[in-house]
């Protein structure tokens, strides 16, 4: 069975701040506490939203330590310089095959391997 408010003025005005009152002056906010006191439904719907704050603000610390770890590690790796080594390796890699190529179409021509120092 669903619960009823117990004043429901002033839970409709709780619902629309989010049961949030932490930003009310002490002498407005008394009112709104004993309301709190008196009415299970608004205090269990201000539980939730609090569960709710807290674990926006969890999940975007979280996200946030994420990036700046992920943004520390491309700071610290460099990727532009990997990514000059990766191709200069790949160059360098295709430079020998490309020779190993060439020898052996020699080899085949010549009978002789021109990789082999000449004795």
């Amino acid at each position: 069975m669903a619960q009823v408010c117990v004043d429901r003025v002033v839970g409709e005005i709780l619902a629309g701040w989010r049961y949030d009152i932490s930003g009310l002056a002490p002498e407005m906010r008394e009112d709104y506490e004993q309301h709190f006191i008196e009415c299970n439904r608004c205090r269990s719907k201000q539980r939730l939203h609090r569960t709710i704050d807290f674990g926006l603000i969890i999940i975007a610390s979280g996200s946030a330590i994420v990036f700046l770890l992920a943004f520390g590690a491309i700071r610290h790796f460099n990727p532009a310089r990997a990514l000059l080594l990766e191709i200069a390796k790949l160059q360098r890699e295709h430079e020998e095959d490309a020779d190993r190529s060439m020898a052996n179409n020699l080899t085949k021509f010549t009978g002789r391997n021109p990789m082999v120092a000449a004795e």
